[in-house]
């Protein structure tokens, strides 16, 4: 697993291609990516992987993840921020991950959705 804040999905989409064909990395959670309902699933599509993503209402926010394809995963928790999904790996027993992110300048009052979030995985 590994994780990135690219700063604008779509500027670094063939970047991407190329490091996801390079390495051998079963998901990757990306920060920041700048994606919205403009931007199609097409444009950062990836062979081999499946794209989770959550677009954000600004430019500086929404996340995304790569996932490859004999991954099993389900999307338990969503929100523009953040997602949570619960991944199967063949031979291995179900975890949850998540990929959170915060925009520069947001309200303290972000802080409570992520207790929130953190309080649902618990229960």
């Amino acid at each position: 697993m590994a994780s990135l804040n690219i700063t604008s999905f779509a500027k670094h989409t063939d970047e991407l291609r190329v490091f996801l064909t390079d390495q051998n990395i079963d998901i990757l959670a990306i920060n920041e990516a700048r994606l919205n309902e403009r931007i199609s699933h097409q444009e950062v599509k990836v062979q081999g992987y499946d794209t989770i993503r959550r677009d954000g209402s600004t430019m500086a926010g929404s996340v995304a993840a790569y996932v490859f394809t004999f991954v099993q995963t389900l999307t338990i928790l969503s929100a523009q921020i953040s997602t949570v999904n619960s991944i199967r790996k063949h031979n291995s027993k179900p975890f949850v991950i998540t990929s959170w992110y915060r925009p520069p300048k947001s309200l303290h009052e972000i802080f409570s959705h992520i207790n929130t979030l953190l309080g649902k995985l618990d229960s």
